[in-house]
């Protein structure tokens, strides 16, 4: 894939209930990439060098954007199957063939409509089924705390267990609508690339009013 990423050395699996599911989880061994996490560090770097580190985690996002899907249109994980990620209902939900069937099924359905502002709040988040995105291979929580640096320059990405085939914006957009440290959103929120994805951030915000008692 051209990704830099720890090598995996062996991996184990194990079942688990999750949500009264039953649910297959890995563990891997894998080596060490050099350096400390961004959000370690993040306040020892001038404006110019945090510029190097976006323009740097840009290239990768890139590269994972690249990918075809195996799996067509299908919001799925890596191979094919369920999604986890921070941002859906219940953290989980099984694949969904097309976009709309994913938004319509795991994200508006779960929408508390308590009051006729969120009502019509569902309504515009709704506008997210009309951009035609298309689906790409996502980290599904591209945060600090999973970037590796070194000498001002990435090392590498980690913690993929988030990793799913999911609507472009995604990393560009997501977790971070969840978070309220301006620090973070200061940082992942002017990498290069995200202002194509500012409509999407902004419904994403107002979704999250309307589902965060479902996280």
């Amino acid at each position: 894939m051209g990704l830099s990423v720890p090598r995996i050395l062996c991996y184990g699996s194990s079942q688990a209930t999750f949500f009264e599911q039953p649910v297959d989880f890995g563990t891997i061994l894998m080596t060490k990439l050099p350096g400390k996490t961004l959000d370690q560090i993040h306040e020892s770097f001038s404006i110019e060098e945090l510029a190097v580190i976006r323009s740097e985690i840009s290239e990768q996002l890139n590269k994972m954007r690249a990918f075809t899907s195996p799996f067509g249109g299908a919001v799925c994980g890596p191979h094919g199957g369920s999604v986890r990620s921070l941002v859906i209902p219940l953290s989980y939900c099984d694949r969904s063939e097309d976009v709309d069937s994913f938004y319509d099924n795991h994200i508006f359905s779960f929408a508390i409509q308590a009051t006729p502002v969120m009502k019509k709040m569902l309504f515009n988040v709704q506008k997210l089924k009309s951009f035609g995105h298309r689906i790409v291979f996502a980290h599904g929580d591209l945060q600090p705390h999973n970037i590796m640096v070194e000498d001002g320059h990435v090392t590498g990405i980690i913690d993929w267990e988030f990793g799913a085939w999911l609507p472009e914006y995604w990393d560009y957009v997501n977790p971070l609508t969840r978070m309220d440290d301006n620090w973070r959103h200061d940082i992942m929120w002017k990498i290069p690339g995200h202002e194509r994805y500012l409509e999407e951030r902004d419904l994403w915000t107002q979704l999250m009013f309307l589902i965060e008692e479902t996280l």
